[in-house]
């Protein structure tokens, strides 16, 4: 089978260009928001779609990436359906502060389309604030995460135990 070698138009085969950078990113985004409002591993998949809106300022090349139109309200779109369904998923965690975090990562994907000349007209503090807070949930949500972890490594020891426990009688026709 003959190897196929890809060529980005606009780009070298090395460094795809701007956009196809920036659609790719868009992607995963979507793709982590989509399975989180599935209600699968939500805390995980959140966290990465905050982690992917955090990393939106600078491609692989080191140049600014800017959002298209489009992309832009996709990711709007469901980042509100999250926003929506998320307190279902984790009720414990208080709504008003999952909100403020969601609110701010729509400010930092609103601010990520923007051209320069229309952010430097906003406030200084706009960009620093949303993702200050926007860094509080992803760092709430990556805890979260962890801490299943560690109850579901718990459980599975304590599966085990009761299984040793439980392992004599089974062989000698007690159970």
């Amino acid at each position: 089978m003959a190897k196929l070698k890809l060529v980005f138009s606009g780009g070298s085969d090395e460094e795809p260009p701007a956009f196809v950078e920036n659609h790719s990113s868009t992607v995963g985004i979507l793709q982590s928001l989509d399975q989180a409002c599935r209600n699968e591993y939500p805390a995980w998949c959140l966290s990465n779609a905050l982690e992917g809106i955090a990393n939106r300022k600078r491609g692989k090349s080191g140049a600014p990436l800017r959002l298209e139109q489009d992309d832009r309200d996709q990711i709007l779109r469901a980042l509100t359906r999250t926003k929506a369904l998320m307190p279902e998923f984790i009720p414990e965690y208080p709504p008003d502060r999952l909100a403020l975090g969601i609110d701010a990562a729509m400010t930092q994907v609103v601010l990520w389309a923007e051209t320069p000349d229309k952010r430097a007209l906003r406030h200084p503090h706009t960009a620093a604030d949303a993702d200050d807070l926007a860094r509080v949930l992803r760092n709430d949500m990556h805890n979260r995460d962890l801490l299943d972890r560690v109850r579901d490594r718990r459980g599975e020891r304590s599966g085990e135990a009761l299984g040793e426990m439980l392992s004599p009688h089974v062989e000698w026709g007690g159970i």
